[in-house]
């Protein structure tokens, strides 16, 4: 599935795409996925999806590998809640 983003990323490159103007996007998004998520409509499934696809534009435009991000934060996510799951329940 990542893979399709290296052709999103050569049609964002043709419309004029900047990595700030991806920035733009990504952050109308996550107010629309809020609105959308608090009003219990289920269209912000789709809305974070879109986000995910910027987040991963955004990286291949600097030149990071969105797999080897994943890889090092999914072990980040796991010792965080560890911390607050011992401090919950101590």
């Amino acid at each position: 599935m990542l893979g399709e983003v290296d052709s999103i990323l050569a049609k964002a490159a043709r419309a004029g795409d900047t990595p700030d103007k991806v920035l733009e996007f990504i952050k109308e998004h996550a107010e629309e996925i809020i609105e959308l998520y608090s009003r219990d409509d289920g269209h912000f499934a789709v809305e974070t999806g879109d986000m995910i696809v910027l987040c991963v534009m955004l990286l291949k435009m600097k030149g990071y590998d969105p797999e080897e991000i994943l890889a090092k934060c999914y072990p980040r996510f796991h010792e965080k809640l560890d911390g607050i799951l011992k401090t919950k329940y101590i």
